[in-house]
């Protein structure tokens, strides 16, 4: 920061003014490279969280694909097994194979 130099104005309370002045000026800017650090070190925080939300909303639509595949599959297994307890069933002459 280049830091201009305020004349004397020849009143040593106008003089001391200034230089009060000057002294707020030079912590507003202190402050402020310190609030654009914060603010910098915040955006990459918020950016790694909106990647991660990111993967993790991928992820959650994997899973729930293959859960609604391996539901359908169990369902087809339930499917085929029923069938071959009947065909089972009516080679051991059960109920199934009974006229009505």
């Amino acid at each position: 920061m280049a830091e201009s130099t305020i004349p004397n104005t020849g009143d040593p309370r106008v003089d001391a003014a200034l230089e009060r002045i000057r002294g707020k000026f030079t912590d507003l800017e202190d402050a402020m490279v310190v609030q654009a650090y914060l603010e910098k070190g915040m955006s990459s925080r918020i950016k790694e969280h909106a990647e991660l939300l990111a993967s993790h909303h991928d992820f959650i639509k994997t899973q729930e694909a293959a859960m609604s595949k391996h539901t359908e599959q169990m369902s087809e297994i339930t499917d085929k097994l029923n069938g071959l307890i009947d065909v089972v069933g009516k080679m051991q002459g059960g109920m199934e194979s009974r006229p009505s």
